[in-house]
């Protein structure tokens, strides 16, 4: 059995791995803006060639990583987007075991599996499942933020 290239990198002390396929370009964490009101998971908004890019983080990270320092752009089956990650450390050959087959939840989803990189434990992510993650992720955070200002609002009115 052939490994597949995978892009390992890491975010807060933890080590993921993705298709190096769908990787269009690792750079140094450029400038972009912040979005207003935003949670965590979406570091801003990246202009970059002739495109607006959103700048993601992982979900469930607890705070902001001080050493955050490049993007992964990624070409997935929204578009182009970029991943925030502490650092990228190479494209290698991994094997995948099989994703998590008990309990179905948002995290599964996005995990295609477990591998090992240089002894340490690797969590292997499905891009577009990932992206699915983040994006149900805003829009509930989102929907709580529109709900609570509507509610504030009625209230100043009154």
């Amino acid at each position: 059995m052939t490994a597949d290239q995978f892009c390992v990198f890491e975010v807060a002390q933890h080590y993921y791995a993705v298709s190096a396929t769908q990787i269009r370009e690792i750079t140094a964490k450029p400038d972009f803006s912040k979005a207003p009101c935003s949670t965590l998971m979406l570091a801003g908004i990246w202009h970059e060639g002739s495109e607006f890019l959103p700048v993601l983080r992982m979900p469930f990270q607890s705070s902001i990583s001080e050493k955050e320092s490049q993007v992964l752009v990624i070409h997935g089956q929204n578009g182009r987007w970029a991943l925030l990650v502490d650092q990228v450390h190479n494209i290698v050959p991994l094997e995948c075991s099989q994703g998590n087959q008990g309990e179905s939840n948002e995290w599964n989803a996005a995990l295609q599996g477990m591998s090992t990189w240089k002894g340490r434990p690797v969590r292997v992510m499905n891009l577009d499942g990932l992206y699915r993650l983040i994006e149900a992720q805003l829009q509930d955070e989102w929907n709580g933020t529109a709900e609570a200002l509507t509610g504030r609002e009625t209230l100043e009115i009154n």
